[in-house]
């Protein structure tokens, strides 16, 4: 089975020095300078990256405020696990929050260039801890 870990390029924009700096290719290798590129990459890319506290855990938060809404919340952690906190509001109807997750699933479950495509799997669904 080929290997399905996060990539990026080896060489990334440093958005604090301008210069092209080597970066690992996976989590794997260096975690910390994997995110710290994800971050980098996400700020050229105009979304407002932050690295979180690594005492705790290491991860990179981006948070977009939505017109009209409260603001979402994409964090991705050293493991390469995203989690994407969402208030779709009181007013939105459950075709909207469907098409909306619909749209989501399509575009992870899309190949990344030059990667055998791929099928999404249904999980089974589990209740949300609380």
């Amino acid at each position: 089975m080929p290997d399905r870990s996060p990539v990026i390029p080896r060489r990334v924009l440093s958005p604090m020095t301008g210069r092209l700096t080597d970066c690992p290719r996976t989590a794997t290798e260096n975690p910390e300078a994997w995110l710290r590129a994800i971050a980098g990459g996400l700020s050229t890319a105009g979304l407002p990256a932050r690295l979180d506290d690594p005492q705790a855990t290491r991860a990179v938060t981006v948070t977009v405020r939505l017109p009209g809404s409260r603001e979402a919340d994409l964090i991705l952690d050293e493991d390469g696990y995203a989690e994407l906190r969402w208030w779709p509001g009181p007013d939105t109807t459950p075709a909207e929050v469907t098409g909306v997750i619909t749209r989501l699933v399509a575009i992870i479950a899309a190949p990344a260039r030059g990667a055998e495509p791929a099928t999404a799997q249904p999980a089974t669904a589990q209740p949300a801890a609380r």
